[in-house]
């Protein structure tokens, strides 16, 4: 702040004396009040909040000294240059700075003494706000960045903390200040990090490293991150370290995903390829046509179950699925009735088990299709399957009203391809009976290689939810949507927590206070809201979303209820009952 826009109050009883330091500070361009004694300084100190005030030790009413202590008691922040004609001994200069004083100017004095004092003081203060303001910017980045940073002594030992970081390692800062980065470090990660850091300390080191490391979280979760790691130095010598540390949980769990999957595919595709050659090598035909419609249709039946299984992403295919896929030249739009039967529960099967079931099932339909009831109009299949007491899948294929039936004469290779299939890759049983009437061929498998689904359970006759005293965490970047947002929960009788308008402030009260529900902004000023759903996630938090991008997003635990904008307060009482429901 320029000069010339300072307050200057000048407190003096002599008016003389007063009225000549009054005319060189503003001869100098400063705003200068006065005041005679030390009452009617105290007043105007609290009225107008001077830059400085230029005390007289000596006034009619009260000691300068005690002016100057109650000033400094009250307001701190207003500067005190005392100054005396008659107390000009060390002592009196010690008294004074004793009282609180920042500087002490005996009298008489130069004109330019006086203003060079005031001027010296001032740009003190200026220096000191700066610094302030500067302290000011750095702390709200410290503690707003979405990046965790800790500045540990070169023991590891934890220093200063922002909240990201002790919401990242699950302590509060308290916890941190007892211990050392070695202590929340996954052990096997230990001894990786110690090599990087020694490192920075050798004597032409880089001082900085990266590393991706896992903290142990207190209830024993992996949290895996990146460090950015840099060595502070005061004079050439380190002093102490900075790190900055990023979340990627969600990364590193799809890289895992990937190398599983690349793994899992490099397995099934030499899976494939060794049926293929086998299947080329073993296939019987009288002619050219016959070979390649025999290899097609089996090919065909293995890209189907490879199809079913993709869709599942591995987990297993639906065995009526299957039985559609194979038998869909012969099923009416609907997908059933008619001459073909399906029935059974929902059972899938295992993903081994499904390219060999499938391969079964294309072998049957081609010899009931060639010489069986698919063979002509009126012919009618019947499949049936259950599961037993034991676990065991039990299937049977009961063929009807086709050409009369005889056993086969010679085994051929869709024969072998259904014995060794179900009795060899599925350790199952097989049994075929060739009647007159149709062939019946009955099949079980064990029950490791069946899953189904479970029926769901009857639910019980509830009220609703009741929602009065359910806290809720409110975290929305606009104030006037966050305003409606608290309206709407208060008039449910909830108790909202916040609202939160930033993802630290989110943080920190997701982290500390007791929360039943929470309504997420996705559009949080742009910052990312992952860290808060997997924070709430573990904690066992329910929560519903709104903004633009709702649904657009992977969070942990979804889906999630959406709420869109403009939000209907009656959707907003259905979601939160919806979460809070028990399941």
């Amino acid at each position: 702040m320029p000069d010339n826009t300072r307050t200057i109050l000048n407190v003096d009883d002599t008016e003389a004396i007063r009225y000549a330091k009054t005319r060189t500070l503003e001869r100098a361009g400063f705003r200068v009040l006065e005041a005679g004694t030390g009452a009617d300084a105290l007043r105007l100190v609290a009225q107008e909040r001077p830059d400085l005030v230029l005390l007289d030790v000596k006034l009619p009413d009260l000691s300068g000294h005690e002016v100057c202590s109650r000033i400094k008691a009250e307001h701190p922040d207003v500067l005190v240059m005392q100054v005396s004609a008659a107390h000009v001994e060390g002592r009196d200069r010690v008294k004074g700075l004793d009282s609180g004083a920042d500087s002490y100017l005996p009298q008489p004095a130069e004109p330019d003494e006086l203003l060079a004092a005031v001027r010296a003081l001032l740009r003190i203060r200026r220096a000191e706000d700066r610094l302030r303001e500067s302290e000011a910017r750095l702390s709200a980045i410290f503690g707003q960045t979405t990046a965790g940073i800790a500045l540990c002594g070169l023991d590891g030992r934890f220093t200063l903390v922002n909240d990201r970081y002790c919401a990242l390692v699950g302590r509060s800062r308290e916890e941190l200040m007892g211990l050392t980065v070695w202590d929340i470090t996954h052990p096997a990660d230990v001894e990786r990090n110690n090599v990087l850091f020694a490192g920075t300390l050798q004597e032409g080191g880089t001082g900085s490293f990266e590393i991706e490391k896992r903290y142990v979280r207190p209830d024993g979760e992996d949290v895996w991150v990146h460090n950015t790691v840099n060595l502070i130095r005061e004079n050439g010598s380190p002093k102490a370290v900075l790190a900055v540390t990023l979340d990627i949980r969600d990364r590193r769990a799809s890289e895992e995903r990937q190398r599983l999957l690349a793994r899992e595919l490099d397995h099934r595709a030499k899976n494939m390829l060794a049926v293929v050659q086998a299947m080329l090598r073993l296939t019987r035909a009288d002619s050219t046509a016959e070979f390649i419609q025999a290899v097609e249709g089996r090919v065909a039946a293995l890209a189907r179950a490879h199809t079913l299984l993709s869709a599942s992403r591995w987990e297993g295919a639906n065995l009526l699925s299957l039985l559609r896929e194979e038998l869909a030249p012969f099923l009416p739009a609907g997908g059933g009735g008619g001459r073909v039967k399906l029935r059974g529960p929902d059972v899938s099967l295992a993903p081994d088990a499904a390219q060999a079931f499938s391969m079964v099932l294309h072998e049957l339909t081609t010899n009931a299709a060639k010489y069986g009831c698919l063979s002509v109009a009126e012919g009618r299949l019947d499949v049936s399957w259950s599961l037993g007491e034991d676990g065991r899948l039990r299937l049977t294929w009961a063929e009807a009203g086709g050409p009369p039936v005889k056993p086969p004469t010679r085994t051929g290779f869709g024969s072998t391809v259904i014995e060794h299939s179900v009795t060899g890759q599925l350790d199952g049983t097989l049994q075929q009976d060739w009647l007159a009437t149709g062939l019946i061929t009955t099949m079980s498998v064990p029950r490791r290689l069946v899953q189904q689904r479970p029926e769901p359970a009857p639910r019980a006759a509830s009220g609703p939810v009741s929602l009065r005293g359910k806290r809720v965490l409110v975290v929305e970047g606009q104030a006037l949507l966050a305003l409606e947002m608290v309206d709407a929960l208060e008039a449910l009788e909830c108790d909202v927590v916040g609202p939160a308008g930033s993802l630290e402030q989110a943080l920190t009260v997701g982290s500390s206070d007791r929360i039943d529900a929470a309504v997420l902004d996705l559009d949080l000023r742009g910052q990312g809201v992952q860290p808060l759903a997997h924070l709430l996630g573990a904690r066992g938090v329910p929560f519903l979303v709104s903004g633009e991008r709702a649904g657009g997003l992977d969070l942990p635990g979804g889906p999630h209820p959406v709420l869109r904008r403009p939000f209907d307060r009656r959707q907003l009482e259905a979601a939160l009952r919806s979460i809070l429901r028990p399941a």
